[in-house]
């Protein structure tokens, strides 16, 4: 906010961290401005400084930080391995939402089926429950038109994957069953696909979850 009387500014603004003077400048003559051509999930930093004319000008303001937000799925295939990331509690997929009623799952596994990784879902209580969901898929890919293929491993044999979309990344009740998936066979990675040619609604996040059963429910996919 201007808190004098100029009407001509300059906005100075690069990646988080860079040195004044290097970054790119822009003379505005307009308290607002839309930054445009930035890269998704990165963070930020912009100066502005008042020129008030006859060759006077303020400070530089203190740097305000932001960071740019994930881009929709827009190209297909889309592939995702999980082997891009580190391994252990703490570590996910960027740009992919999750929702636990644990602080620590899911995360990236050093059980997999191609190395190093694969996403670990986890509930080990009654009423536990582990959602990973994927970016947002743009408008322009009916989701209805997708097709998934995945590789899944458990560890007891009521170990059950359920595959849905959500319309709100943040709420449970928003999620949408397609399908649910549970492996002949323990401890062993088998191949499944999805078609969602069925699905109606109007969600853009696929989901994946675990909810625990009669004991802990351990799923691995990859």
């Amino acid at each position: 906010m201007e808190n004098g009387v100029s009407t001509n500014w300059q906005l100075e603004y690069g990646t988080f961290g860079f040195t004044p003077g290097s970054g790119t400048l822009m003379n505005l003559t307009d308290t607002f401005y839309q930054i445009s051509g930035l890269l998704p999930l990165t963070t930020y930093q912009v100066y502005v400084k008042s020129i008030c004319g006859g060759g006077m000008e303020s400070s530089w303001s203190p740097a305000y930080s932001f960071t740019t937000s994930c881009p929709e799925i827009s190209t297909l295939p889309l592939i995702e391995n999980f082997d891009t990331y580190n391994t252990g509690t703490g570590t996910y997929p960027l740009c992919w939402n999750k929702l636990s009623s644990s602080t620590t799952y899911p995360y990236i596994s050093t059980t997999n089926f191609t190395s190093p990784g694969s996403l670990y879902l986890y509930a080990s209580s009654s009423g536990g429950y582990c959602y990973a969901i994927t970016p947002q898929f743009d408008s322009s890919l009916p989701l209805n038109n997708l097709m998934i293929e995945f590789k899944l491993r458990n560890s007891a044999v009521d170990d059950t994957l359920y595959v849905g979309v959500m319309t709100d990344p943040t709420d449970q009740n928003s999620f949408d069953l397609v399908s649910k998936f549970i492996p002949t066979a323990t401890a062993t990675w088998q191949d499944f696909e999805l078609y969602f040619n069925n699905y109606t609604g109007t969600g853009r996040y696929i989901a994946f979850k675990s909810v625990y059963t009669t004991t802990t429910t351990t799923l691995y996919v990859d």
